[in-house]
This record gives C-alpha cells, structure tokens and sequence, in this order.
C-alpha cells in the first residue's frame, strides 16, 4: 500500500513540473496587456479578495456620489 501512495506521488510531482515547464516557455511580450494578464493570474493564488474589495469600494463611491447629486437636484425642485 505504501509503494502505491509513492507511485501516486511520484507521479503527481511529475505532472506538476511537466506544467511548470510549458508555463515558462510560454512567450511572454513586454507590452501586451493579453500577457500582462495572465502573467497577473499565474501569480494569484486563492480567491482575488484584494480586487473585490477595490471594485466594491469604487460602486460605493460612485453610488454615494450619484445618490448625493440627484437628491441635491430633486430637493430643488421640490422647492420651488
């Protein structure tokens, strides 16, 4: 059984370093954003919480600006 789990490891250690190589030759250009991408996704690990947090803060600005601007605007019409 033990010779089993050492197979399977063995194994599993390969693939991952057969996947590590074709990642490295891989071309990747200076400038280009396609590139830029995926080089930014090969080096995230787990879920992108940091990115959720800037794009929730960004709506929550953007509301509280919109939401501020047009009860200004329906407060002065209703004054009239």
């Amino acid at each position: 059984m033990a010779d089993i789990d050492v197979d399977i490891d063995q194994r599993r250690e390969r693939l991952l370093i057969a996947e590590e190589e074709e990642k490295v030759e891989e071309e990747l250009y200076p400038n280009c954003p396609g590139c830029k991408v995926d080089k930014y996704k090969d080096s995230q690990r787990g879920h992108p919480i940091r990115d959720l947090i800037r794009v929730w803060i960004f709506v929550l600005a953007s509301v509280v600006f919109f939401s501020l601007t047009y009860s200004k605007i329906s407060l002065l019409d209703y004054d009239e």
